[in-house]
């Protein structure tokens, strides 16, 4: 339930800006300035297709580590939990990756305060190359979500 309401909180912050701004631009607009740590992931279409081209993709699977983590590490653990959601809501891990997460992803941390253990505050956003393909997406995520009872309702608001 926890990885479910993470991932639809994650895609439901979309940045819709004008096209004319970089989708990064577009995406640390809307990043809180005061979190301790903003990292971006930016063109990572063209960057996981380079990667997958390359000799590497071909010679990494062959190695302990390429087989160890492709078993049982955190790429196991995508393929294990990741792929059937995304399945379930009629969209492919490369539509997911190249079209939703292709443009920019900033993640956004904030560590707790002393003696606040629940003052850990992150969130997660998205500058799709498709906007329409994650809207479509988070509309089967959040009809399955209601209908299962796992939330009462769903609220939209628009920034831009």
């Amino acid at each position: 339930m926890k990885a479910r309401f993470a991932l639809s909180v994650a895609l439901a912050i979309v940045c819709a800006a004008p096209a004319s701004a970089a989708p990064r631009d577009d995406a640390l607009r809307l990043a809180p300035s005061d979190f301790a740590l903003i990292a971006v992931v930016q063109n990572f279409r063209e960057h996981s297709n380079a990667v997958l081209a390359s000799p590497f993709a071909e010679w990494f699977p062959s190695t302990a580590l390429g087989r160890e983590l492709l078993a049982a590490g955190p790429l196991a653990t995508v393929r294990e939990n990741l792929f059937p959601i995304l399945a379930a809501l009629d969209i492919t891990p490369q539509d997911f990756f190249h079209e939703i997460i292709g443009d920019a992803v900033v993640f956004a941390y904030n560590p707790a305060p002393p003696n606040q253990a629940n003052g850990e505050r992150s969130v997660i956003l998205l500058r799709p190359r498709k906007p329409e393909l994650l809207a479509q997406m988070m509309g089967k995520l959040n009809e399955a979500q209601t209908q299962s009872k796992e939330i009462k309702g769903v609220v939209e608001h628009r920034h831009g």
